[in-house]
């Protein structure tokens, strides 16, 4: 599935777990969407109790109109979804942290309820930019009555989609 994150420069500023550490941060960007689940696991990246925290080169200031996150929400495998993703859209600049509020981001939150079971996360908003910096806040600590209940929860990301 091509889009303009397939194949582009990408960096995590927190590694994958090393239970599920896929290819690297390239499973992100690889155009492989797993359909198949945990049966497929090579496909996910695993943040453990961590955000995923990362920053997409498209290589050239480009018009986006959708991210997709693919993700997986399997909460009898202690693996739930985001509490919420943040996107934010860097122009084609050297830039630093510091600087990422002054650039326009859009932020979904995540009910756990309403949302069960969701694969896919889409935060539409136009823009014209270089670089994603995409974060999405792991769910945290698995409540009573759940199996894993009092552990921190996994976060297992398959793909981002950039349209």
């Amino acid at each position: 599935h091509f889009n303009k994150a397939t194949g582009k420069k990408i960096s995590l500023a927190n590694p994958p777990s090393k239970n599920y550490p896929g290819d690297g941060a390239f499973t992100l960007v690889n155009g492989i969407q797993n359909t198949a689940g945990l049966a497929k696991s090579a496909e996910f990246l695993g943040f453990l109790g961590t955000d995923l925290d990362a920053t997409i080169d498209l290589g050239t200031a480009e018009d986006i109109s959708r991210i997709k996150l693919h993700v997986l929400d399997q909460n009898g495998s202690w693996i739930y979804l985001p509490k919420e993703v943040t996107v934010t859209y860097i122009p084609d600049k050297d830039y630093t942290a510091d600087e990422f509020a002054t650039f326009p981001s859009e932020t979904v939150k995540i009910d756990p309820e309403k949302d069960k079971g969701l694969k896919i996360i889409s935060i539409e908003k136009k823009q014209n930019c270089r670089y994603l910096h995409i974060v999405a806040k792991n769910f945290g600590t698995i409540p009573s009555g759940n199996p894993g209940a009092g552990n921190a929860a996994w976060l297992f990301v398959d793909e981002i989609e950039i349209n």
